[in-house]
C-alpha cells in the first residue's frame, strides 16, 4: 500500500478541519454550567449577577457576545473578566468530544522537548572532535542551550 506524503496528509487534514468549523461552529451562551465555571475562576458574585442577565441567549460569533457584555457590564469590568466570561460561554460539543486528540498531540511534543534537546547537545559536542576544540565553541554552545 502506498504511503500518501507528508505534505498532502497536511493539506488533508486542513481542508477536514476546515470543514469540521463550517459543519459544526461555535457558539456563546451563559448557562448553569457556566456559572460553575466562573466560581471556580474566582470570579466576583457581582459580575456573575449581571453576566446572568444574558443567560439562555445564544450568540453565534464572539462579536454578538461581546457587544452584549458591554451592554451589561462597564468597559473596566470587561477588560478583567473578559477571559473568564469569554470561556464560561464558550460552547461547542462535537469540538469538546474531539478536543482530547489535540491536548494529546500537544502532551507528546511537550515530553519530547527535553530528550530533543538533550541529544542535539550532545551530538553537537561528540562531532566537534577532541577537547582541545570544544574551547571556545563549545562554552558558546553550552550558553546557548
Amino acid at each position: 500500500m502506498k504511503k500518501i506524503q507528508l505534505h498532502w496528509q497536511i493539506l488533508i487534514a486542513l481542508i477536514l478541519s476546515i470543514g469540521f468549523g463550517i459543519l459544526f461552529p461555535s457558539s456563546y451562551m451563559i448557562r448553569e454550567s457556566s456559572y460553575k465555571f466562573l466560581l471556580r475562576n474566582h470570579t466576583e458574585h457581582g459580575i456573575i449577577l449581571l453576566a446572568s442577565q444574558l443567560e439562555d441567549v445564544e450568540y453565534t460569533s464572539l462579536k454578538e457576545y461581546n457587544e452584549a457584555l458591554a451592554v451589561v457590564l462597564s468597559p473596566e469590568q470587561i477588560e478583567k473578566h473578559s477571559v473568564n466570561l469569554i470561556r464560561a460561554a464558550y460552547y461547542n460539543p462535537q469540538v469538546s468530544a474531539i478536543s482530547w486528540m489535540g491536548e494529546l498531540f500537544l502532551r507528546a511534543l511537550k515530553m519530547l522537548i527535553i530528550p530533543l534537546i538533550l541529544s542535539s547537545l550532545i551530538s553537537g559536542v561528540t562531532n566537534i572532535g577532541t577537547g582541545g576544540n570544544l574551547g571556545r565553541l563549545g562554552i558558546k554552545t553550552m550558553s546557548y542551550y
